[in-house]
């Protein structure tokens, strides 16, 4: 009996089979830190899941406990990992396993949606201009499941079960991203009175309370550590100091050429043209046009003032300025000005992503290759602390690494971290072991350390190995064990 295996299928299958050969093959090219397709903090995600999948231990350092993660997506990398541990435990083909499923996630999303070539290129844009690995992409799926299933729903009065669960699974993504999405059920149910919409409503609220059940039978709190630092740190500054810093320093100022700053200024650029677009020439929006567009800028301004906003922040932004846009009535030339300028910078980061990848390749294949000689030099069970950029030196150097900012750390590193109570931090853990991949400034002294009284100098410590890129140090009269 002759099996008939139809043209498409088969199609998608030889496109996945060419783009593993290809991933293989480039491998070093796309994942290897820094100025690659992968954040620090990706690191973060790939070993913490695999702590959860192999050790079924929710840990960073696989010392310490931690929740410092968005629920959804470390679930989808932690199950991979569960699968993954019955046929392997080294954290490489893990790494593998998680970009498989990120990139597996995408195809799907592509594959379901039948999008044009040109939306397809604007949305790998977007989503590899936040890094591979991180929580965004579970964001921009929803987003734009979203705005396809309440259209369909608009027409055809359909309840659907996904739309439901959508909404459900938004708190579980990004918690903040309620205030991307909370407006569009509001705004449709106070205009149409719709049951269905208040649904949405009410499933959004069991998803964020389910995010918090989450949190708490993990770790005891009902938010991530990663969250109590940062709402926390440089609290006793003024709140007009934190909104100066971040919105006049962090955001928007000093001005940057295609940094993280120059995504700033193109939305704010396009606010003020959909502005203009609905008060200066009076054109008709939908509701469901409003709903994403309170959504979005509302998160842009809270984000703007409040906090420092990193790239995968800004590539969630720009996979709902994306559905905003086209949902958007313009004046012509508005239509034209918008989505040109849009997806010109979006290409440009997409090439810009291959461009420094390609440039600083032959340096970041020997930075990488260094961190993977440290364990050479240390004796078994050691331990190194380093407060920033802990990412990639945990993973590829196969130490435990103690993350010294406290974003995937301990509730109890964290408060001793907010309560300037560190000083004796390292010689109580017998943590010995430190790094200058990243110092810090005591008064106009360069140093290792000065964080929350924990103070190290030069003079505190004996080179262990000086490296091309960075020195490995041990603290004097620390003991290993």
């Amino acid at each position: 009996m002759n099996i008939q295996i139809k043209k498409p299928l088969l199609f998608s299958i030889s496109y996945i089979i060419i783009f593993l050969i290809l991933v293989k093959y480039f491998w070093e090219f796309f994942t290897f830190y820094p100025m690659s397709f992968m954040a620090d903090d990706s690191y973060f995600y790939t070993q913490i899941a695999y702590n959860i999948g192999v050790n079924h231990f929710s840990s960073w350092d696989g010392l310490n406990l931690t929740n410092s993660y968005h629920i959804l997506w470390i679930a989808i990398l932690s199950f991979t990992s569960l699968i993954l541990s019955f046929f392997t435990e080294l954290k490489q083909h893990h790494l593998m396993g998680h970009i498989f499923v990120y990139l597996l996630i995408i195809f799907i999303f592509f594959k379901y949606y039948s999008l044009k070539a040109l939306d397809i290129f604007i949305l790998l844009g977007i989503f590899v201009s936040g890094y591979i690995l991180m929580e965004n992409v579970s964001v921009i799926i929803l987003l734009f499941i979203i705005y396809k299933e309440i259209i369909n729903f608009q027409n055809e009065k359909k309840f659907s079960y996904l739309l439901i669960l959508s909404f459900f699974l938004v708190p579980l993504a990004r918690i903040d991203a309620i205030a991307l999405v909370g407006f569009i059920p509001l705004i449709l149910f106070i205009k149409t009175r719709d049951k269905f919409y208040f649904f949405l409503l009410i499933a959004l609220f069991f998803g964020l309370i389910f995010n918090f059940l989450i949190f708490y039978l993990v770790a005891g709190e009902f938010y991530s550590v990663s969250s109590y630092v940062k709402m926390n740190q440089n609290i006793t500054n003024t709140m007009e100091h934190r909104i100066v810093k971040n919105t006049f320093y962090s955001n928007i100022f000093p001005l940057g050429w295609l940094t993280l700053k120059m995504r700033g200024y193109l939305l704010v650029l396009i606010f003020f043209i959909f502005l203009i677009n609905i008060f200066f020439f009076k054109r008709k929006q939908s509701d469901l046009f409003y709903g994403f567009f309170l959504g979005l800028y509302s998160y842009f301004f809270i984000q703007l003032f409040l906090n420092y906003i990193d790239t995968w922040y800004y590539s969630v932004m720009f996979g709902s300025l994306f559905i905003v846009i086209k949902l958007c009535d313009f004046k012509e030339i508005f239509k034209i000005g918008s989505i040109t300028a849009f997806y010109i910078f979006i290409t440009m980061l997409f090439f810009g992503k291959f461009y420094n990848s390609y440039k600083y390749f032959d340096f970041r294949k020997g930075y990488i290759g260094e961190i993977k000689q440290i364990e050479k030099y240390l004796p078994d069970n050691s331990k190194i602390y380093q407060y920033d950029l802990a990412g990639h030196l945990g993973y590829y150097s196969n130490i435990r690494v103690i993350n010294g900012d406290g974003r995937v750390n301990s509730f109890e590193y964290a408060n001793n971290l907010l309560n300037q109570n560190l000083s004796n931090y390292l010689v109580i853990n017998n943590i010995c072991y430190l790094t200058d991949i990243f110092t810090q400034n005591l008064d106009s002294e360069k140093v290792l350390l000065n964080q929350s009284g924990l103070i190290v100098k030069y003079s505190d410590v004996d080179l262990i190995n000086k490296f091309v890129n960075f020195n490995l140090y041990k603290l004097k009269n620390c003991s290993d064990n």
